[in-house]
C-alpha cells in the first residue's frame, strides 16, 4: 500500500544535477510533512522493531529504486565532468536524503529545517571537481 500512495517521479541520468537534487528533496520533504504517505512511513519508523517486515518491503519496492536512480544522476554527473571522479555516488545519496529526513525527523516546530536549495549547494560544493 506505501509504494502506490503518492509516487514520486524517478530523476533520470540526463536530468539537469541541480534542479533534479532540489526537486528530490523538495518532494522528500513535501512527502515526509504533508501526505497520508509520510505521516504512515514517520509512524512506522518509530514502530520499526515491529514491524520489520514492512519496513524491508517498502525499502525494497520503493527505497531502493529511488536511491538508484539518484545515484545513477550522481553517476552520470561524474562521467560529464560536473562532479568529481572519485566520488562515492552511494555515499552521496545517503548525505542528500539523509540531510533532508534528519531535518524533518529530528527538528521541532520552533526550528526551520534547512531548504532543499541549501542542503543541495552545500554538497554539491564538496562534489564538484576542484577549479585549476
Amino acid at each position: 500500500m506505501l509504494g502506490h500512495l503518492d509516487p514520486p517521479e524517478l530523476a533520470l541520468p540526463g536530468d539537469e544535477l541541480r534542479p533534479a537534487l532540489v526537486a528530490i528533496l523538495t518532494n522528500l520533504e513535501r512527502r515526509f510533512a504533508d501526505t497520508r504517505t509520510g505521516r504512515i512511513w514517520r509512524r512506522l519508523v518509530g514502530e520499526a522493531d515491529n514491524y520489520p517486515e514492512v519496513i524491508a518491503l517498502y525499502e525494497r519496492h520503493f527505497l531502493v529504486p529511488r536511491r538508484r536512480a539518484i545515484a545513477e544522476l550522481l553517476r552520470h554527473h561524474v562521467r560529464t565532468g560536473e562532479l568529481r571522479a572519485d566520488l562515492d555516488s552511494d555515499a552521496a545519496v545517503e548525505i542528500l536524503i539523509g540531510s533532508m529526513l534528519g531535518a524533518v525527523f529530528a527538528l521541532g516546530e520552533s526550528v526551520a529545517a534547512p531548504s532543499a536549495e541549501a542542503i543541495v549547494d552545500l554538497l554539491l560544493d564538496g562534489m564538484r571537481p576542484p577549479v585549476t
